[in-house]
């Protein structure tokens, strides 16, 4: 999290990791309580990086150079919670395959 102010309006702002699920989540919850406070809007910006292109017709060869799809795809959000939640005994490797199959099963 790196709070700042958009300077023009003076208006609350912070930039989070947007490949960070729990970042995510805890930026929003600021941002919710800041406007549902009364104390006006919020800016949140998520730093990601787009893996595919916008549509079937935008291949993403053409937007940026394969190094950064290497190094941003390290960096994948579902990867990196999966990682945490086995970590912290949220969940099992074992659990989390299983989601993998009834999703996979499901995307058919």
């Amino acid at each position: 999290m790196w709070p700042t102010a958009d300077p023009p309006t003076n208006m609350p702002a912070e930039i989070v990791d947007g490949n960070d699920v729990l970042a995510v989540h805890e930026a929003t919850r600021r941002a919710v309580d800041h406007a549902r406070g009364g104390k006006g809007p919020y800016m949140l910006e998520c730093k990601t990086f787009r893996m595919t292109g916008h549509s079937a017709h935008d291949p993403r060869a053409l937007r940026s150079e394969r190094s950064l799809f290497d190094e941003w795809g390290k960096l994948d959000p579902i990867v990196r919670l999966e990682a945490r939640m086995i970590k912290e005994g949220w969940s099992a490797s074992e659990e989390i395959q299983q989601q993998h199959a009834i999703v996979r099963k499901g995307s058919r």
